[in-house]
């Protein structure tokens, strides 16, 4: 199948446009990828870090103190739960499959000649 210039750029741009899908899936999945929600609380010294669970039922079950420590090991340890439960899996199957597109449109198409013939 032989693409116009005009298709391989379409084809080029729907690739770039699948790849900023991706990066942009990329982004949302390390921010808010983890689905777990915290907060922070100090009392000049020690700082809390408390798991909000925004789906229990009881108003006194949704916050429970998870860490205790100094203000730096409290967002060390927000940091490393997030990022266990960070999957960045699709984000990078979207952006693989948009370069693909991409090379796609950029490689260049053998032709053959008509009728299966032999080229000279």
């Amino acid at each position: 199948m032989k693409l116009s210039r005009a298709a391989r750029v379409a084809v080029g741009v729907l690739g770039g446009l699948v790849v900023l899908v991706g990066l942009g899936v990329w982004s949302l999945g390390s921010e808010y990828g983890s689905a777990l929600n915290f907060s922070t609380e100090s009392d000049g010294t020690v700082h809390r870090v408390i798991e909000v669970d925004e789906q229990a039922p009881e108003p006194e079950d949704r916050s429970t103190v998870v860490f205790e420590g100094t203000e730096e090991e409290a967002l060390a340890y927000i940091e490393q739960r997030r990022a266990e439960g960070t999957n960045l899996v699709i984000p990078g199957l979207i952006i693989g499959v948009g370069a693909l597109i991409v090379i796609a449109a950029l490689l260049p198409i053998r032709k053959t000649p008509p009728n299966g013939a032999e080229a000279p």
